[in-house]
């Protein structure tokens, strides 16, 4: 039986570089595949790197979420709507 793979920080980095710059998760783990010990399928990549990917990916919408909300509260019609719709 194959050894379990490991969590790789030098994976880790790409991944989130990667996911902080909107890129599909199918997409990024294609794109970790010449990495060496690299996960193969879905459910592999998941558990080692879902951690990584989801604090990104919450980063990400606290930096946008929050200007939408600061543009809302200056009176723009536009992200006040969208704030509105998202609730």
């Amino acid at each position: 039986m194959a050894d379990k793979l490991k969590y790789s920080k030098k994976i880790a980095a790409k991944v989130r570089d990667l996911e902080a710059s909107g890129v599909a998760r199918r997409s990024i783990l294609d794109a970790i595949q010449g990495y060496q010990y690299a996960p193969r399928s879905q459910a592999t990549f998941y558990k080692l790197y879902k951690k990584d990917m989801d604090e990104v990916h919450a980063d990400n919408v606290r930096e946008i979420g929050g200007k939408v909300v600061e543009q809302a509260k200056g009176g723009d019609f536009k992200s006040q709507e969208f704030y509105l719709r998202s609730k």
